[in-house]
């Protein structure tokens, strides 16, 4: 039996997905839980009926090429069961019916609708959750708290303001499908907000080089509880309680959560950052919406954002949301066409999380045959493939042209113009590195943290991947190995803490003062020393001056100016207008670094300093949510708590 409980929550309906597909029902199921509903699948008649038998299936959507007796016939079979009267039935067929057909179909077996099978997953839902309403409470807005209900009205502000402003790019999803406006926007390394408004439902997007970087929405069941709920992270009790506390002590929900005990900072940040990629791949099972593109739109202020590149959530959204027959029909004009790499190198080698098989399909488009023949010659399912090449096209790692493509067989791979300027790309990036010291080949200063550090390698290695450049020549792939070896070799010798210090105690300064991100590394790492030493003796004013002077020197260091607003704070805390001072150049640390869980800290002690809690208190949440190991953001979170006034019961 394919029994898949996809939502234990509790008390929340249960809908039953009934479908020889096992992707169709995935995708439906997946919009189901996203609203909060238990989800159990049957893949023949047999299987619901035997579902219908040990459970309470409060609704079933019956896919009508249900093999063996089809589904109107199991829609009769479940009236006539014992527990079948009161079930609610959604019948969806291949083939649009007559009115007629369909209207003595609802009348004799009692359906909710009849509808296409192609019918957008979302439609579906609302449509059961309407049914049910009034037998069921609302199974996930239970567990919004007053943060979502602040979002949900500032999405439809900013939604209304929108639609009455200057936009520059507007259109519907119904022409421009949601993978290829990604697609559009990361091309144009577009910066602003994208809205997305279906019917009442409202979202936004933000971008920052192209990338989806933020997703805000009006929907109470996309909230934090829901997400954590669904992946059983916590207990439906348990969010309930949180939000209890939450509203009594307007305290984020992830830090009542963490002082309850229930869930670690870092299964925090999972939960929040599975919270983003719920609110965005929804999108992708949209099949109408009206967009607007709003490129002077600020980025919020979040420290936790969507990671994945632009092409791998394309490539997580189709698989997970997309139609398989959108795919088909997406496909159809180019299957007697060819596939070739893009010409353009920064989208040819997107990267994109494929397995072995799929990879070896990648490798294959090289416009030796059509797009049919190689669908039709993979090992993969006949979905599986046109599922894979609508990737590779929607994310514009190929390009279609008209006619093959012949391989010269030699290692000159796809030699050229295009090969050229990579190779000279790739030995000038050589050259300039191996003229720097280990924290100027990967671009971070001296007290930067371990995980600095990674994030820093991690980018740098996705973009040099050997394995990236494997279409070119050899000489191509051999400088392409040799730029990667530099910046491994970086990060070997100063990942950690105790390895920075031993290489900044053997390295003298007439070493790192070698090259001019030497330089800079130097000045910042011996001011950082010197400022964090004065501090310590509460020589704010020698901390200030020295911090200052380093400002001009090492443009945009997010810590330098982080320790220069807390220095002069503390230089004068009672003085007002030195406080705001420090305050902004805090702010403009957080903009330069918004991951920087020092300048959060600092801000949230300015903020405590001052009087001011509430404000104090969600620096010290975003400091934990940069930094979940952060044992003095949990202090100084635990110490905020400690000063709340006592209410009264």
């Amino acid at each position: 039996m394919s029994d898949v409980g996809l939502h234990a929550a509790g008390g929340a309906p249960l809908v039953l997905v009934i479908s020889p597909s096992a992707r169709f029902r995935e995708e439906l199921g997946d919009s189901f839980v996203a609203r909060g509903f238990d989800v159990a699948e049957a893949g023949t008649s047999r299987e619901a009926l035997a579902e219908l038998a040990a459970r309470d299936v409060a609704a079933m959507v019956i896919d009508d090429a249900v093999p063996s007796a089809g589904g109107l016939e199991l829609a009769n079979t479940v009236r006539d069961h014992a527990r079948g009267a009161d079930v609610s039935l959604i019948l969806l067929t291949e083939q649009r019916w007559s009115t007629a057909r369909k209207a003595e179909a609802i009348q004799s077996v009692e359906l909710v609708d009849v509808l296409q099978r192609a019918a957008e997953p979302a439609h579906v839902v609302e449509i059961i959750a309407s049914e049910l309403a009034s037998r069921y409470p609302q199974p996930v807005e239970r567990l919004a708290g007053p943060d979502t209900e602040d979002e949900k009205r500032h999405v439809e502000r900013e939604a209304r303001a929108a639609r009455a402003g200057e936009i520059e790019l507007r259109g519907n999803l119904a022409t421009t499908p949601f993978p290829e406006l990604l697609h559009s926007l990361y091309v144009q390394r577009a910066d602003g907000a994208l809205f997305l408004l279906r019917d009442n439902v409202k979202k936004i997007v933000y971008f920052q080089e192209g990338h989806p970087v933020y997703v805000k929405s009006n929907l109470l069941s996309e909230c934090l509880g829901n997400v954590l709920v669904r992946e059983k992270m916590i207990s439906e009790e348990e969010c309930e309680d949180s939000l209890e506390r939450m509203r009594k002590t307007r305290r984020q929900q992830g830090t009542v959560l963490i002082e309850m005990g229930v869930i670690s900072p870092q299964n925090l940040v999972v939960g929040l950052e599975l919270q983003l990629t719920t609110k965005l791949l929804d999108l992708f099972s949209w099949h109408r919406g009206e967009y607007l593109f709003k490129r002077d739109a600020a980025l919020p202020s979040e420290v936790v954002r969507l990671e994945l590149s632009n092409a791998s959530l394309i490539a997580e959204g189709v698989r997970k949301r997309w139609d398989i027959t959108r795919t088909r029909a997406a496909l159809e004009p180019y299957l007697e066409r060819y596939f070739v790499p893009h010409s353009d190198p920064q989208l040819r080698f997107q990267e994109i999380v494929f397995d072995e098989i799929e990879q070896a399909m990648r490798d294959e488009a090289d416009g030796t045959r059509t797009v049919r023949a190689l669908c039709e010659s993979s090992p993969l399912s006949d979905d599986e493939a046109m599922t894979v090449a609508y990737i590779l096209l929607a994310t514009g790692v190929v390009e279609a042209v008209d006619g093959p493509r012949h391989d010269s067989g030699s290692d000159a791979g796809v030699a050229g113009e295009e090969e050229s300027n990579v190779r000279a790309r790739l030995v000038a990036e050589l050259h300039s590195l191996q003229s720097r010291d280990p924290f100027g080949v990967l671009g971070v200063s001296p007290s930067s943290t371990d995980r600095e550090v990674e994030q820093a390698y991690s980018a740098q290695a996705k973009r040099y991947h050997p394995d990236r450049f494997r279409k070119y020549s050899a000489d191509t792939r051999r400088a392409a190995r040799e730029v990667f070896g530099v910046f491994y070799a970086a990060y070997n010798r100063i990942a950690t803490e105790a390895q920075r210090v031993e290489y900044r105690d053997q390295v003298s300064d007439w070493d790192l003062d070698s090259s001019v991100d030497g330089r800079r590394a130097a000045l910042a790492s011996r001011v950082a020393r010197e400022a964090s030493k004065a501090i310590d003796e509460q020589r704010y004013e020698d901390a200030v001056r020295e911090l200052e002077r380093a400002a001009s020197d090492v443009e945009g260091a997010a810590d330098l100016r982080a320790m220069l607003g807390w220095a002069r704070f503390c230089a004068a805390p009672d003085d007002g207008d030195t406080a705001r001072r420090a305050i902004r150049e805090l702010r403009e640390a957080i903009d330069l670094l918004p991951n920087d869980y020092r300048a959060h800290l600092y801000l949230g002690r300015v903020y405590a300093r001052m009087g001011k809690r509430i404000l104090a208190e969600k620096q010290f949440e975003k400091a934990l949510q940069c930094d979940p190991n952060s044992e003095e953001a949990m202090e100084q979170l635990r110490i905020q708590q400690e000063l709340r006034p006592k209410r009264r019961r």
